[in-house]
């Protein structure tokens, strides 16, 4: 079984609380997006259920969101954003 992610890592000019209410906020109005597990201002898990598509559910769309979070200095914030698809079986990669 092959488990790609897509990673991806940012600083920001943000207090760490501002950075995780903002990534909260945003999570929360994702379709079909579940949070699974918080660690408040450290980690948030979150999985994205499947979406339909023309021919019924997409397994490929199926995924599990790690968001987190590093404070570098009072006002700087880390940022690492990981997505890995739940499918067993991976049709396609892009």
């Amino acid at each position: 079984m092959i488990r790609n992610s897509v990673s991806y890592d940012e600083q920001f000019n943000l207090t760490i609380e501002k950075a995780y209410d903002l990534t909260n906020q945003w999570l929360n109005n994702q379709f079909k997006v579940k949070i699974k597990r918080i660690l408040p201002l450290q980690l948030i898990e979150a999985k994205q259920v499947t979406k339909m598509t023309n021919t019924g559910h997409d397994p490929n769309w199926r995924k599990l969101i790690r968001i987190s979070f590093y404070k570098i200095q009072e006002r700087t914030v880390h940022i690492r954003i990981e997505a890995i698809p739940l499918a067993k079986t991976i049709f396609r990669i892009e």
